[in-house]
């Protein structure tokens, strides 16, 4: 009984001095609260509800402040709204221009170039050397991509119809006059083959192209020529002796 007793004071006295922490003024005083308790533990009143019966004289008696009982039924504050932070964007250091001259490591006079702003900025637009590249002259380089990729599709496609010719006839007879052992006299040049292949076709093709193997002797060999950097034509030579008038 008496640790609940004392519990009990405890709390009430808390009750007490959370009040006058208010800016209260307690009619009696918590002096008056120590002693009143101290008066009763000395009559030997050792029960809990004795004890709250004989000081609820006391909490009649504390006057509770406007102001503490206005803060008391002030609506709790709202929790805050969480808000996102977001990092500025770190504008590139890099700038596209078009060079107006060639220079070493970046390209030739009207390409597309990556650069440094600095190095732009002080260096090539006060010189002349490159432009800005806006969007009028990157949709120029645009067209020009196009026409030049529309011209690399139609050559390539031209090159793949001669190699098909040149498969489908297959064959281009040369003849040469030939001694024993059917030794050709001299060899069969790139001219010959080279005007063989226009005799048929109507085409003449750059003699730097032909890959051909040595030919000294009569018999069929196999030739190749480069038509385009994709496409290569394949085809046979056939080397026969060249009679001559009348002989049989």
């Amino acid at each position: 009984d008496s640790v609940q007793h004392w519990s009990l004071c405890v709390t009430i006295c808390k009750e007490y001095y959370i009040a006058f922490a208010c800016n209260q003024t307690l009619r009696t005083g918590p002096h008056a609260v120590r002693h009143h308790l101290f008066r009763t533990r000395q009559r030997g009143q050792g029960t809990a509800m004795a004890h709250m019966s004989s000081l609820s004289g006391l909490m009649g008696q504390a006057v509770i402040p406007q102001r503490c009982q206005q803060h008391s039924a002030l609506p709790r504050p709202r929790a805050r709204t969480p808000f996102t932070v977001v990092a500025a964007t770190k504008k590139s250091s890099v700038q596209q221009v078009v060079l107006t001259t060639g220079i070493t490591n970046l390209g030739q006079a009207g390409e597309l170039a990556y650069v440094n702003r600095g190095y732009f900025r002080n260096h090539l637009a006060p010189k002349g050397l490159a432009q800005v590249a806006t969007p009028q002259i990157l949709a120029e380089f645009q067209a020009k991509a196009d026409a030049e990729e529309r011209v690399a599709l139609e050559e390539r496609q031209k090159a793949q119809a001669m190699a098909t010719a040149l498969a489908t006839i297959g064959k281009f007879i040369i003849k040469k006059k030939s001694g024993e052992n059917d030794q050709i006299f001299g060899s069969v040049s790139v001219e010959d083959i080279q005007g063989a292949i226009e005799l048929q076709t109507g085409r003449q093709l750059d003699k730097k192209k032909f890959v051909l193997p040595e030919i000294k002797t009569l018999g069929t060999y196999e030739c190749n020529v480069q038509l385009h950097p994709d496409v290569t034509g394949s085809f046979k030579v056939v080397v026969q002796r060249l009679k001559e008038a009348g002989k049989k």
